[in-house]
């Protein structure tokens, strides 16, 4: 049996009559019409007002819609928000088809031939139908009659359907025109071959996560387009994402109706514009939305793409909206272990209940999205992104009255202090005794550190490191050679010679017997760097590490013994096998060079700082960037993990130096919360250094002014009272260390025009 072909639109039947076609057309065309009833009789219809005088060209007077279209029209009435269960819309689709499979010729809407439904909602429905004057198909979208009896609510159809079809991208359905039929407004729309992203995930269930990734980047990038027009969807969800037949291609559909229903004269109870499911929190509690409402519903649309069903799911609608507000979604990988850490950071970030913590915009997301597709693609040759955490994805504003209360609380802290010090008189006089503390402190003034001695080195020292043993000591210096000490008699027992540049930064490998060392030049800071391995048993050179030919800051050797990280002028870390000293891996996020490198107890976690105010904690096992704390008016010049692993503080100094901005300060974040825990502000220069003692009771933070003086503060970490200063200095202090015994605390620097200064206190026993 030969195929049923589909009947021709009717603009070629006019043709035919007008002799225009070919000899081949027609002999196809008159085949067709002697077995096609219908055919026959649309051709009939024609001659007849072709006999009647009139104008072949003028279309035909559309038919009235039919009553299986009214029905479906009245039907379209708001529904209650008490029901959210999914509708089964093909069965209904059946019952009201506008005209039947074989008969697609019957039923007009204006000058359009409607062949199907295909596709219903509470606003609306939409169409399937021929447009003849351009020989295309389109697809019509009629407004609900209960919204068509408004005069405002015809207008802002009317007008947001305008703005609807400025919007000219790749990945936003066009929008033709706007028209009315029989009192009922329609637009004219791009007429997409395919399925909604919701028939999709009914049929076949989650996506696996290139395909999310890919329909996340195209649909950000639809709505980037569309709110540069200033047009808000408010309305994304799996329905109205469509997915082109073959290509997959992404089109998001449903502009007009989701402005209209917003206008303030629509509103009536028991009315939602909208899908509750799907909203953002503030849209779901009718405050003004702004384009991060739309991000929001992006992150719910991605959720259900991951898992196969929405984020927010109760017994009634009023549940849900206090499901969006109020409770975080369940966690994504307990629904699908297969999705990475990274995209479900990302869907976090959408997810913010303030939309503050959002993206700033659909083309940020749209950027990070298309940067780890390529990484999915092509994981040798496209770096992973750096995870993000909607905690601390941005610094966030204070509300104005939060500000002032805050304000007013710090003034009046301030008075008490003040008055605290006048009467009690708690701050000593400043002493120059260099072994004498100058004020109080609970865990040491009954026993303060007393200075041991000094090494003697011809330039400033940058660094300093104690071998795991405690009985060697590795100092980095100007001259360009790295000195190690023997502790107990002070002298030097082997010089590292080689490095051609200023050396920053040493570090012991757990079994002693290794020391990799990194130099460059701050004046020459490209192609200056040099990374060195040496064996401490013999003095020898082992290798030199390529990969970093710029000035490098800092250097670290995982607890394990098994990578050295390092990181400078470049902005990256690079990580070497410290065995073979081949590259693994090579690390980005940070915007200006790195100043500082610190591996936690655990080995796992990796601390990077940089001049770009950011501190960043590395996963080393995924190569991942999981936390990153910003603040971009300091720069941060050094890191330090307490032992118990639950703090970590940043020595930092502001970025711009006017001669009453040149004080530094140190601050402490808790890693079990990720929050700020404290920030101390007792330096009268920079803070360049920091460290924990062994024990954790005290944090030793170090600084001073380039070329006038230096100190070093005691820090009591259960109170975190008034500071222990040691004076003595002439120049700043670069950097503080301790023994692993806790016996001895080492203090380094220097200044240009002087001699490196190494100071040696004896630290008290407790």
């Amino acid at each position: 049996m030969s195929p049923v072909r589909p009947c021709p639109p009717p603009l070629l039947f006019r043709t035919l009559l007008d002799g225009m076609l070919s000899a081949a057309e027609e002999s196809q065309l008159t085949g067709h019409v002697d077995v096609c009833a219908h055919c026959q009789q649309e051709l009939e219809r024609l001659s007849r007002t072709l006999q009647e005088g009139l104008r072949l060209d003028q279309p035909a007077p559309p038919a009235p819609l039919d009553d299986s279209l009214r029905r479906a029209m009245q039907s379209l009435k708001m529904s209650s928000l008490g029901d959210l269960r999914t509708t089964d819309f093909r069965a209904e689709e059946r019952a009201v088809a506008v005209v039947p499979p074989e008969l697609p010729c019957e039923g007009w809407l204006g000058p359009y031939e409607i062949k199907e439904i295909i596709g219903r909602g509470g606003m609306g429905v939409v169409l399937k139908a021929f447009d003849p004057s351009l020989y295309r198909l389109v697809a019509l979208k009629v407004l609900s009659p209960h919204l068509a009896d408004s005069i405002a609510a015809r207008k802002r159809f009317a007008r947001e359907g305008r703005a609807a079809a400025a919007v000219n991208h790749e990945h936003v359905v066009a929008v033709y025109g706007v028209h009315e039929s029989d009192g009922l407004p329609f637009l004219v729309m791009e007429y997409v071959p395919g399925i909604s992203l919701q028939d999709r995930l009914d049929q076949d269930g989650p996506l696996d996560e290139s395909a999310i990734v890919r329909l996340g980047m195209q649909t950000a990038a639809g709505l980037a387009a569309a709110h540069a027009r200033g047009l808000i969807h408010r309305d994304i969800k799996p329905a109205n994402i469509l997915l082109e037949h073959g290509s997959g291609r992404v089109k998001i559909t449903d502009f007009g109706l989701a402005r209209a229903a917003d206008d303030a004269s629509l509103t009536r109870s028991n009315v939602i514009a909208g899908t509750p499911m799907y909203m953002a929190p503030e849209q779901a509690r009718g405050e003004a939305v702004d384009a991060r409402a739309d991000l929001f519903s992006l992150g719910s649309v991605l959720y259900a793409a991951c898992t196969g069903r929405p984020p927010f799911r109760a017994s009634s609608a009023v549940a849900v909206l206090h499901r969006i507000c109020t409770v975080e979604p369940p966690p994504l990988r307990e629904l699908n272990p297969d999705i990475s850490g990274w995209l479900c950071s990302f869907i976090a970030i959408l997810h913010a209940k303030d939309r503050a913590e959002r993206f700033r915009s659909a083309a940020e997301a749209a950027e990070l999205l298309a940067h780890y597709l390529a990484h999915l693609e092509q994981p040798a040759r496209q770096p992973k992104p750096p995870r993000l955490t909607h905690r601390l994805a941005r610094p966030r504003g204070l509300r104005p009255r939060r500000r002032l209360r805050l304000l007013a609380f710090a003034a009046l802290l301030m008075l008490v202090m003040l008055l605290t010090r006048f009467l009690f008189r708690i701050a000593p006089a400043p002493s120059d005794d260099p072994s004498r503390p100058s004020a109080p402190n609970a865990a040491l003034s009954s026993s303060p550190p007393s200075l041991r001695g000094h090494l003697a080195h011809q330039a400033p020292v940058l660094f300093a490191a104690f071998s795991p043993d405690g009985k060697r000591l590795a100092t980095a210096c100007q001259d360009h050679v790295v000195r190690i000490w023997d502790r107990d008699s002070g002298k030097v027992r082997r010089e590292l010679f080689g490095h051609r540049t200023c050396v920053w930064s040493v570090a012991f490998s757990p079994d002693g017997r290794t020391l990799a060392s990194a130099s460059g030049e701050w004046e020459q800071s490209s192609q200056s760097g040099e990374l060195r391995v040496w064996d401490l048993d013999t003095g020898e050179l082992l290798r030199s590490l390529d990969g970093a030919a710029d000035l490098i800051f800092s250097v670290a050797i995982s607890p394990d013994g098994l990578t050295v990280a390092a990181a400078g002028w470049d902005r990256t870390i690079r990580l070497w096998d410290l065995k073979t000293g081949k590259q693994r891996a090579i690390l980005r996020g940070h915007t200006k060079p790195i100043r500082f490198l610190s591996f936690a107890s655990d080995g796992q976690t990796l601390a990077s700082a940089g001049f770009d105010g950011r501190v960043k904690l590395w996963d080393l096992a995924t190569e991942d960037c999981f936390v990153t704390f910003s603040d971009l008016e300091y720069r941060i010049n050094a890191l330090a993990f307490s032992p118990d692993g639950k703090l970590l503080a940043a020595a930092e100094n502001p970025c711009t130096e006017p001669p009453d901005a040149r004080i530094g300060r140190v601050k402490l974040w808790d890693l079990t919360t990720y929050r700020e825990h404290v920030v101390l502000n007792g330096h009268r220069g920079r803070a360049l250094s920091v460290c924990f003692a062994p024990d954790g009771k005290t944090l030793v933070t170090g600084g001073g002014d380039w070329d006038r003086f230096g100190e070093v503060l005691l820090w009591n970490t259960a109170t975190w009272a008034e500071p222990i200063r040691l004076h003595g200095y002439n120049a700043w202090v670069e950097c503080v260390v301790f023994s692993p015994d806790r016996r001895l605390l080492v203090s380094t620097g220097g200044a240009t025009h002087l001699q490196g200064e190494v100071k040696l206190w004896n630290w008290p026993r407790r």
